[in-house]
């Protein structure tokens, strides 16, 4: 059995990179035996790697089985994986496997011990390969087999009363009476072994631990029994205050969730000023309120039970219902956090709930709130935090008063401060100030023309306390390095609205200046490292982008939500790998870009295998009641928006680069990623609420959406036509009419999501679609193929090229102008867009020229050999001009590129001379020598795209 899955693995790794060859293989095989399951599974690998999904699936239903010649388990398997990955290209998929699998996987299990496999691994293998492609049946059928052969051991009757509430929440509302029927078993079975528990009955079917009670409160939770769940929540035998239980916060937190879905404003209030009310009365008996409280209570001071009292309390004071015992809970409310208070005047929690009631029952109270909680708490991290979502409720003349003021201080002599105060709580004082003065006055109202002066004057306090610091504290205090990374987001606050005729860019590189002294003083400063990759991004150099991500030492599920923030739009910024020196030594993954991309979409499967190592490492132990939770995390990955941009930019790159290799893979619909997991908010952001935030003025491009996606996704499949050796798939069809009918109903997003020049080139990219489909895309219905037509998209395309290269001239005139010494972000974007298209096109003309000679394609005799030379020559002499420009910059940079951003550093009046007096001389003739050998990098990297 197990010769049968070498033979196939060996089968379809020498084809790996030749599908079309794989599946005229596999098919003269199984003309000798056509029953071959060796050869039917290879030839069904094939053919879904094509994206001939029908055929795919038509194949893996041939594969026969019997019990004395059982399929091996790991054939099994990846016939699975192939059904479901064809289901999911054709929009089919259901979580139910249907009734070919299931009998493949019994017919291995009643057979088993004929290829040395016990019952207990296929089953294992079984369950494995359900949950991974989330096909929920064959995991219920799984433990329904297995409660049947052990009714003692309940643990397996949870597990496939779970399983039955999963299948039953993911099938298609095309079988709702299944649906139903499922929802009922579960919600019944669950119900039972509450009453199970209640009556006492000898049955092993019971309430016994918190799993089991985690598992009810989701299936009631998930069919709407809201009312009954808070019945069990409040039994003395099973619910919060059981021996089960035990006050766990978890549960808590569910009651006061279903309570809040259920309107229960006064319960809400009831619950929670009770327990609270018993704390504090505890703390007041006691000689320390260290001392720890019972559980009964003890749960009590947590910010999710003070918040959730008194938001229920603010919506019943806005009920129509409300009577003057309301008013009453808001006075008891505000007379218990006073008495936590007075036990302990920095207890946060209760300064938050203080600071929350005045702000819905007495906003003309905030100002006096807010700098009461600033004077007991700007020495703790979170104070600004705590802040920032109430200083809004600040009238503008408050808010202007309180940054007045907090200026004031922060200008007055240190022999002024407090000497009871360390230097440490001074600076975080300090900065906590300057974060409410960034937050109200700098990023409020950032649409207007900058006050130069007052932001300059703030930018000389940040770096004041910065240098202040640095003197008197030891590297890498983070709230020092907070002052100084608020300096760096004022600049490049200045670089994006700077109304200076000087090179705005300079800002920049003034900013990248203090983010790598940065660096060097708090080398594990991650905030500091993410502000080096980006603001480098944005100074379009590459290489040291790339290294500030190699130290972010990035790790596990930070490759799906943190990738993102180097390697969206790499391929036009930085396609080719690093060959600088400082870099030598490091792995070709944090050089490469095509190989870091290739590591990072590697990550998904690998935290999937691990996950389902831990869920199925023991049938006898399956963790039922994380099966939900292990559900929404596998399906936020499977989902994410960071796979196909990833995979946009691999493919991008292998393009642009030369590196195409095979690229006969079919394209997935972009819209089936809706998990949005890309993370902004390790960006620093201090900006006040509505304003645009700080991590789109760092980004090397807009943020992109599905707009975007749709977009590239269709630019490549323009690309991906010319090559494919034999009729586009029907799958690729159906996605290229989707991504039109996308593109046209949204095209209002382009402006949101699209760059300068990426818009620029879209025009381009639509005469090229209009030109390729026809011609070598083989798309019946898609376009029309009349020789007039033909001959007029041709000429389209032409006349783009014309008008393109005109425009291209006075762009990048423009640029030379605007921004010496560097061809920064925008820049090289442009050049690599024109590039990649004009290689595009170049391609496509090649492939016109070739099928117009066969005698027996469409195009024969319809389209102009002479139009498509000259089209050919067009092409180069667009892309002349671009090696033109970039030729120069470079120049400019090799001759006096050094001393120019060497003086950029210390520009500006007393800005430079803040960095000039925290910057070492040495450090900065090295960053200086560092940029511009990177600048130079990046234009050697855009000059080795070949058209």
């Amino acid at each position: 059995m197990a010769r049968k899955y070498e033979q196939y693995e060996q089968f379809i790794v020498g084809y790996e990179k030749q599908p079309s060859q794989g599946l005229k293989a596999a098919k003269k095989k199984l003309q000798r035996n056509p029953e071959d399951v060796v050869y039917l599974l290879a030839e069904a690998h094939f053919l879904q790697r094509l994206g001939r999904e029908k055929s795919a699936l038509e194949c893996c239903q041939d594969i026969k089985t019997s019990i004395k010649d059982p399929l091996p388990v790991l054939m099994i398997i990846a016939a699975q994986e192939i059904i479901v990955h064809c289901q999911h290209a054709l929009q089919s998929f259901t979580h139910v496997a249907g009734s070919h699998l299931s009998n493949l996987w019994k017919v291995a299990i009643d057979g088993s011990g004929k290829g040395g496999t016990s019952v207990k691994e296929i089953q294992r293998e079984m369950l494995r390969a359900a949950l991974d492609n989330e096909y929920w049946d064959l995991a219920q059928q799984v433990f329904a087999r297995l409660q049947k052969e052990n009714p003692k051991l309940p643990q397996y009757h949870f597990a496939w009363v779970a399983l039955s509430e999963m299948l039953a929440d993911r099938m298609s509302s095309n079988e709702s009476t299944t649906r139903d029927n499922l929802r009922k078993l579960a919600y019944l079975s669950a119900k039972a072994t509450v009453d199970n528990t209640l009556q006492k009955k000898d049955t092993p079917r019971i309430i016994s631990s918190a799993r089991e009670m985690r598992l009810i409160c989701q299936i009631y939770r998930e069919q709407s029994h809201d009312t009954e769940l808070l019945e069990l929540l409040d039994y003395p035998d099973i619910g919060i205050k059981s021996e089960y239980i035990k006050n766990d916060i978890e549960f808590i937190r569910i009651k006061l969730e279903v309570m809040s879905v259920k309107l229960q404003w006064g319960a809400i209030v009831e619950f929670c000023f009770s327990a609270l009310d018993e704390l504090c009365s505890f703390r007041e008996q006691q000689s320390s309120t260290m001392q720890a409280a019972p559980g009964e209570f003890g749960w009590a001071d947590d910010w999710k039970v003070w918040e959730s009292m008194i938001n229920a309390d603010s919506m019943l004071s806005q009920s129509e219902a409300t009577n003057g015992l309301q008013k009453d809970d808001s006075i008891n409310i505000m007379n218990l956090v006073g008495r936590f208070l007075v036990l302990n005047p920095k207890n946060r929690n209760a300064a938050r709930a203080s600071l929350l009631c005045h702000s819905i029952h007495d906003p003309s109270s905030m100002l006096a709130e807010c700098q009461s909680y600033l004077n007991t708490f700007s020495g703790s991290h979170a104070c600004f935090e705590d802040l920032r979502s109430l200083l809004g409720q600040l009238t503008k003349e408050q808010q202007d008063k309180v940054c007045e003021d907090m200026e004031d201080e922060l200008l007055r002599s240190p022999e002024n401060e407090i000497e009871q105060v360390s230097v440490a709580s001074q600076t975080v004082r300090k900065v906590t100030k300057l974060k409410i003065i960034y937050h109200t006055c700098i990023s409020h109202g950032r649409h207007a023309v900058p006050d130069n002066a007052r932001a300059n004057l703030w930018i000389d306090l940040c770096l004041d306390v910065y240098s202040h610091s640095l003197q008197e504290l030891s590297n890498g205090d983070e709230s020092a390095d907070d002052a100084c990374i608020l300096a760096i987001m004022c600049l490049v606050w200045f670089a994006h609205k700077s109304v200076d005729p000087a090179w705005p860019n300079s800002y920049l590189v003034q900013a990248a200046c203090l983010v790598e002294n940065l660096r060097d003083n708090s080398p594990n400063n991650a905030r500091a490292v993410l502000l080096s990759l980006c603001i480098s991004h944005l100074l379009g150099l590459g290489s040291i982008a790339l290294s500030a991500f190699h130290d972010l030492t990035t790790r596990e599920i930070q490759y799906d939500t943190l990738s993102h923030l180097i390697y969206t739009r790499i391929s036009i910024l930085h396609p080719f790998g690093v060959d600088l020196r400082v870099m030598k030594a490091l792995d070709d993954r944090h050089k490469n870009p095509l190989d870091g991309i290739a590591f990072a979409l590697k990550w998904k499967p690998k935290a999937v295998d691990n996950y389902l190592n831990m869920m199925t490492k023991s049938l006898e132990n399956f963790p039922f009641d994380k099966l939900l939770e292990f559900s929404r995390f596998k399906e936020n990955l499977e989902k994410s928006m960071t796979i196909p941009i990833l995979t946009l930019e691999k493919r991008r790159i292998a393009r642009i680069t030369g590196q195409n290799g095979s690229l006969e893979t079919a394209l997935r619909y972009p819209f089936d990623f809706s998990a949005d997991n890309r993370d902004f908010k390790t960006i620093p952001d201090f900006e006040y609420a509505g304003e645009e935030h700080f991590y789109h003025l760092v980004l090397a491009g807009k943020k992109p959406d599905q707009f975007w996606l749709a977009q590239q996704t269709l630019h490549d499949l323009i690309q991906t036509m010319p090559t494919w050796k034999m009729p586009l798939p029907e799958t690729q069809v159906q996605l290229a009419r989707d991504l039109l009918k996308y593109i046209m109903l949204h095209r209002a997003d382009a402006a949101n999501e699209l760059t300068a020049s990426e818009i620029e080139v879209s025009t381009g990219w639509k005469h090229l679609l209009n030109f390729t489909f026809p011609v070598v895309g083989e798309v019946e219905g898609l376009m029309l193929r009349d020789p007039e037509t033909l001959q007029k998209k041709l000429d389209d395309l032409s006349k783009w090229l014309k008008i393109a290269s005109e425009a291209n001239k006075l762009t990048l005139d423009m640029k030379k102008l605007a921004a010496p010494p560097f061809a920064d972000h925008t820049a090289l974007q442009h050049c690599i867009l024109h590039l990649e298209i004009l290689k595009a096109i170049n391609k496509c003309a090649n492939a016109a020229l070739a099928v117009s000679k066969q005698k027996n394609h469409h195009t024969h005799g319809k389209l102009s050999a002479d139009a498509l030379h000259k089209m050919k020559i067009s092409v180069k002499g667009n892309a002349d001009e671009i090696y033109k420009y970039l030729r120069e910059i470079k120049k400019g940079l090799e001759s006096h590129g050094i001393e120019e951003v060497a003086r950029s550093f210390v520009g500006h009046g007393k800005i430079g001379e803040k960095i000039e007096k925290i910057v070492p001389l040495e450090r900065r003739q090295k960053y200086a020598r560092e940029f511009v050998e990177s600048g130079i990098e990046a234009l050697d990297g855009v000059l080795r795209v070949k058209v």
